[in-house]
């Protein structure tokens, strides 16, 4: 069944985030004024009251059943190739580092904005294998629409475009919602598993959050021999239940000439270059895929395929890839220059580590 993008699909900012001022920008590298590695919003934002069917049918009264806790509620989908799985994959594994007294004390809400594929048997199953505590609500795309806007997030968007393997424009942040009610920070896309570590036991009431652990073993990284065109590091992650994996890569331009990125060959039934596009910026963000032919390498530059930026899809993987295993990639390039590299294959919650430089080259 294929329905119209919902109507309104500009995003607007409600009154207590339009005057938000995104404090030293939005970037999760910089930490925030008081130590928090999340945005800090100028003025609070209330915790919204919407009730949606959870996975077993039941109704979940949102401000009901999270009253008191520290609450991150975030709206994405299943299908979803990197966003959502990164974002999900980071949070479980900081909650992991926390005592069992505080762990209660926590409630991660996660919405689906695509009810249409993401049936109640699927979303627990997704969620469960991040953490099977956290919580799924499935209503319709208009009750998803209606919730999302109660904190001023932009509707989501489908794309029309891509058959039965669509993706959906949606809101890319996390919202952190304090025990006392309202909140006061998000995380935008990028956040990592350190900065998680870092700012839970302060957003659970803690005077100061602990110094970012190293975040678990590096995977291989795969070098092209010679100069040229060099892929420093390409890894592939696949979350559960994905149809898709993502293939991400450090590729260095050594040359005075510039190129340009044509294909990459894996096995997969069919392999895909996206890019992702940005909307609009903090909480109001929209992230959404499309299909692009070629990418452009400048001269004496680099181009990164990451989370949130270009990449590549492999759509129908050959194999269940697990973490550990290798997949051997072709990158192809407009000069005609061909470099074959063993991507290893990583979890989610490692992603960001490894594109920013964890474990060398």
């Amino acid at each position: 069944m294929t329905r119209s993008p919902a109507a309104g699909c500009t995003a607007r900012l409600g009154a207590a985030l339009a005057a938000a001022v995104l404090l030293a920008g939005c970037s999760a590298d910089a930490p925030m004024p008081g130590g928090l590695h999340g945005t800090v919003l100028s003025e609070p934002l209330p915790r919204p009251h919407f009730t949606l069917p959870d996975v077993s049918g039941e109704p979940y009264d949102f401000a009901a059943r999270t009253a008191g806790k520290l609450t991150f509620l975030f709206f994405g989908y299943t299908y979803c190739p990197d966003v959502c799985p990164v974002h999900m994959a980071s949070l479980a594994a900081a909650l992991k580092g926390l005592s069992y007294e505080d762990r209660e004390r926590v409630e991660v809400v996660f919405v689906t904005v695509d009810p249409e594929r993401d049936t109640p048997e699927r979303l627990r199953a997704w969620l469960g294998a991040f953490d099977a505590r956290f919580v799924g609500l499935r209503g319709t795309v208009e009750q998803a629409t209606a919730a999302a806007a109660l904190p001023a997030l932009p509707p989501a968007v489908r794309d029309e475009g891509s058959g039965e393997n669509y993706t959906v424009g949606h809101a890319a942040s996390v919202i952190a919602f304090s025990p006392e009610g309202p909140a006061r920070v998000l995380y935008p896309f990028g956040t990592r598993r350190e900065d998680w570590v870092h700012d839970l036991p302060i957003l659970l009431g803690g005077a100061d959050g602990p110094d970012a652990a190293a975040a678990g073993a590096a995977g291989p990284q795969a070098v092209a021999p010679g100069n040229g065109l060099l892929v420093v590091k390409a890894f592939v992650t696949r979350a559960h239940m994905a149809q898709a994996a993502a293939l991400y890569a450090l590729i260095e331009n050594r040359t005075a000439a510039a190129d340009t990125l044509v294909e990459v060959a894996a096995p997969a039934g069919r392999t895909e270059l996206h890019e992702t596009v940005h909307e609009g910026s903090g909480a109001a963000m929209r992230m959404q895929m499309r299909p692009v032919t070629r990418i452009a390498i400048p001269a004496g530059g680099a181009l990164r395929l990451a989370p949130g930026g270009y990449h590549a899809m492999l759509i129908r993987p050959a194999f269940e890839w697990q973490p550990g295993d290798t997949v051997t990639t072709v990158f192809r390039f407009a000069s005609g220059t061909v470099r074959t590299v063993a991507a290893p294959v990583v979890g989610p919650e490692d992603v960001a580590r490894l594109m920013d430089g964890g474990g060398g080259r």
